[in-house]
């Protein structure tokens, strides 16, 4: 519960700032039950977080004109 209260304070937290993918692959290692106050919501801006860095590396740059 501590591990997964800093890693949403993390995320959520103005200053905070965390490694969306591999904060996720950890997350989906604890055991935790499924009804913790704020699961969801971490896993969610986790995912959404990934899904836009995944694609950012994926897309080539354009050159500038």
């Amino acid at each position: 519960p501590a591990l997964f209260r800093s890693l949403s304070c993390s995320r959520f937290d103005v200053y905070g700032q965390i490694d969306a993918p591999g904060v996720l692959a950890l997350l989906n290692r604890l055991r935790l039950p499924r009804d913790t106050a704020g699961l969801a919501e971490l896993r969610a801006a986790l995912a959404e977080a990934s899904g836009r860095a995944s694609s950012r590396r994926r897309s080539p740059r354009r050159p500038r004109a």
